[in-house]
This record gives structure tokens, sequence and C-alpha cells, in this order.
């Protein structure tokens, strides 16, 4: 049975100092309705010796506004992560959809918890391509013109 994180709610006191206790099976539910695993290409990047892609990595989950118990959630969960109001990709603004997105850029902790609970549907392969590019990125194979063409 998969529990359902319980909150402690104070009056006066913000959403983010609530006391949430959630399952990993809540999470990886969570996880495999609403997750998403980004990788962003930035800018080249220039060293003394070479010229390489910048690459960052992201686990995001978003909820309407209404619901952002889950997302304060997520982030007591794993302990760190920021929250961003969703934009419009077109315009840069926010999306009148209200949606807020909770955003966890530590791969590490990410690949520690997918690992040891696994996902159920067809994200799971989307788990594993993130994964296979922090691993290129990790032995700065993204460096290298054989390390972007093997991602």
């Amino acid at each position: 049975m998969v529990s359902i994180p319980t909150c402690s709610r104070k009056i006066g006191v913000p959403p983010k100092r609530w006391d949430c206790k959630s399952s990993p099976q809540w999470v990886l539910g969570f996880a495999d309705g609403e997750g998403f695993f980004g990788l962003s290409v930035n800018a080249e990047k220039k060293t003394r010796n070479s010229t390489y892609l910048g690459v960052d990595f992201s686990f995001e989950i978003s909820q309407s506004t209404h619901d952002l118990m889950v997302l304060y959630s997520l982030r007591q969960f794993f302990g760190k992560g920021t929250f961003n109001r969703k934009e419009d990709p077109f315009t840069m603004k926010d999306a009148p959809s209200g949606k807020t997105i909770y955003r966890l850029r530590h791969p590490d902790a990410v690949i520690e918890f997918f690992d040891a609970h696994s996902l159920l549907t067809d994200k799971m392969l989307d788990y594993v391509q993130f994964k296979k590019a922090f691993q290129l990125k990790t032995a700065d194979l993204h460096k290298t013109p054989a390390g972007l063409d093997n991602g």
C-alpha cells in the first residue's frame, strides 16, 4: 500500500516549512505520471585547450498552482530543488495554465533514487537516456565530437 504524504500545516507558517512525509513509492508515482528528465545543451564553453558544449541536467515535475503541497513534499523528500512558474516557450512569460515546476538539478540524487526505485512506465526509457548522457558528461566525453555522437 502506498502512503500518501501527510503534512502538519500550521497557520502563519510558510508552506516550505510544513512537515511532509512522503514514501519513495509516492514519489515514484508522481515521477511516472508527471516527471520529466531534462537535458539542455548550452552555448559553447572555451578553455585554454578546447571548446565544448555545456550540458545541464534536471528532473522536473509540474503541478497546478493549487497543488503546491505536492511540490513541497517532493522538495522535502529529496532535500533540495527549486520552484519556478511554468513559462510559455515562445514568449518566456508565465504560461496561462498556472503551472508551477519543481526542478531538481542534482543528477546524482536523481540517479541514486531511480536506480533504487524503478519506474513502471515508458518513462523508464527516458531515465535510461538521462543516466547515459550524465555518464558521458561525467567522463568528459561531451567535450569530444565522438562523445557527442555517442549520446
